[in-house]
């Protein structure tokens, strides 16, 4: 199961384009202790419930890999 930590999201505006454009998402930090053995899944999504925005779903293509990989990076206390 997926829980959402203390119901935290991060909602962002990216500009409407025609053309495949590479963005930088930098979201917001937040304190919290994952116990051993959990994982991290990050979610992306066009819309939800709580966003005044479009009402309907949008397609989000993302692509990795190449000159400039996309990644996701977490900080790790020891």
């Amino acid at each position: 199961s997926a829980e959402l930590i203390h119901r935290l999201i991060s909602p962002v505006r990216v500009p409407a384009s025609e053309d495949e454009v590479a963005i930088n998402i930098r979201l917001l930090g937040f304190a919290h202790r994952f116990e051993a053995g959990h994982r991290v899944r990050l979610s992306l999504a066009s819309t939800d419930q709580t966003s005044y925005n479009a009402k309907l779903a949008d397609v989000i293509t993302i692509v990795t890999g190449g000159d400039d990989p996309a990644y996701f990076d977490l900080p790790v206390n020891r």
